[in-house]
C-alpha cells in the first residue's frame, strides 16, 4: 500500500509538472502568434513534439535514454533528406526531468532552423555534439556541453525581438538544466 501511495504521488506530481508546461507553452505561443491560425498551427506542433518526448520516456524511472537516441529521434521529423543532421558525442543518460526541458529546446532550435536556417535550404545541415566536462575541485559537478551548428543555410538574421523560443530556452537552461 506505501508502494502505491508513493506511486501515486509521483504520476500526480509528474501530471501537475506536465500541465505546468503545457501552460507555459499555450501561454508563450498566444503571446507570439499573430492569428488563431498560427497558434493554433504552432500549438499543436510543439504538443506533438512534447508527445513524442514521452513516447521514448519509460515508465521504469530507473531507464534513461541515451542522448545521442534522444537527439536523434527528436530531429527525425526535421530531416527530410540525407545528411541533414549529424550528432555525434559520447553516450550520456538524459534523466526524464531533463529529458522535457532539453526537448522544448533542441524543438525550438530545431524549428528556427526549418523556418529561417539550414533546414529551409535542401543543402542545409544541422551538426549536434556533445561531450562532457568535468566539474571544477570546488562545485565537483560534471557538466555536458552541447553544440548546435547548422551549415549551408541562408545568412544568420539577428532577430527584431525575442520570441517563444528565446524565452523557452532560457527557461530551460537557466531553471532546469
Amino acid at each position: 500500500q506505501e508502494q502505491a501511495q508513493l506511486a501515486n504521488r509521483e504520476l500526480i506530481h509528474r501530471v501537475k509538472n506536465m500541465l505546468a508546461i503545457v501552460t507555459a507553452i499555450a501561454s508563450q505561443t498566444a503571446r507570439y502568434s499573430s492569428t488563431v491560425d498560427v497558434f493554433n498551427k504552432s500549438f499543436r506542433e510543439r504538443l506533438t513534439s512534447l508527445a513524442r518526448v514521452h513516447d521514448l520516456l519509460r515508465p521504469d524511472p530507473a531507464h534513461t535514454p541515451d542522448l545521442g537516441s534522444f537527439i536523434r529521434e527528436i530531429l527525425a521529423p526535421y530531416c527530410h533528406w540525407q545528411g541533414a543532421l549529424v550528432a555525434q558525442g559520447p553516450a550520456i543518460d538524459v534523466t526524464q526531468n531533463q529529458a522535457v526541458l532539453l526537448s522544448l529546446l533542441i524543438n525550438e532550435l530545431a524549428t528556427n532552423a526549418t523556418k529561417y536556417g539550414a533546414w529551409s535550404v535542401p543543402s542545409g545541415q544541422v551538426v549536434v555534439t556533445w561531450r562532457e566536462e568535468q566539474g571544477s575541485a570546488e562545485d565537483e559537478q560534471d557538466s555536458v556541453h552541447i553544440v548546435w551548428q547548422e551549415r549551408n543555410g541562408p545568412p544568420v538574421q539577428a532577430p527584431s525581438k525575442n520570441g517563444f523560443g528565446t524565452n523557452v530556452m532560457k527557461f530551460s537552461i537557466e531553471r532546469g538544466l
